[in-house]
């Protein structure tokens, strides 16, 4: 189950929460795959949110990608103001990505993670949005990461957990999983009211 799947078990009837991530995409422009290029990304916009949830970005640790890590914080400053702009005037969130178990998986590794969330907390300081802290949430929990990239069906429930204390103010509760199979999380996700 998806966080996104969780979220919205956890928020209720007053909330719908959709879902617009897209496996292997990256934030930057500049990757193999860039979401902006989606039409996924063009539905996220077309639903005029009231609330948006970013969580994008662990492709573009790849060394392949993150060579032109210079690009990360324009492209994502542009893709939160893409959202802020919106006519429903979204409140907007991004998230400290989960993190990467040592040595990391398909190219994407511990390292240029830690740098890329040194930009996530300068891009959310500077668009002035707040931060959800799905990093912190998960880093003492590697065996929640079978692949140390993706987490599991708990590592998906304590990120939606956490999303879901940002956007109300208020604990759900403990991060309890039903099915046992593992779903990888989407990289973005929008949430209205």
């Amino acid at each position: 189950m998806s966080y996104p799947e969780q979220l919205q078990r956890i928020l209720g009837s007053k909330w719908k929460v959709c879902n617009f991530g897209v496996s292997g995409t990256t934030m930057m422009r500049v990757g193999q795959h860039p979401y902006w290029n989606e039409a996924a990304c063009r539905a996220a916009h077309d639903l005029q949110p009231n609330a948006v949830v970013i969580l994008l970005g662990t492709n573009d640790t790849k060394p392949w990608i993150w060579q032109s890590h210079a690009e990360y914080v324009a492209d994502c400053a542009a893709f939160v103001e893409s959202f802020k702009n919106l006519p429903s005037h979204p409140q907007v969130f991004i998230c400290r990505l989960p993190p990467v178990v040592p040595p990391g998986n398909y190219g994407i590794n511990p390292a240029n993670l830690e740098a890329e969330l040194a930009l996530i907390d300068q891009v959310a300081q500077d668009e002035k949005i707040d931060v959800v802290d799905v990093h912190s949430a998960l880093l003492s929990q590697p065996g929640l990461f079978p692949d140390r990239i993706h987490p599991n069906n708990t590592g998906a429930a304590i990120i939606a957990h956490t999303v879901a204390k940002a956007l109300t103010g208020q604990d759900s509760g403990e991060a309890v999983m039903t099915p046992a199979h593992s779903s990888p999380t989407g990289p973005g996700s929008a949430a209205h009211s």
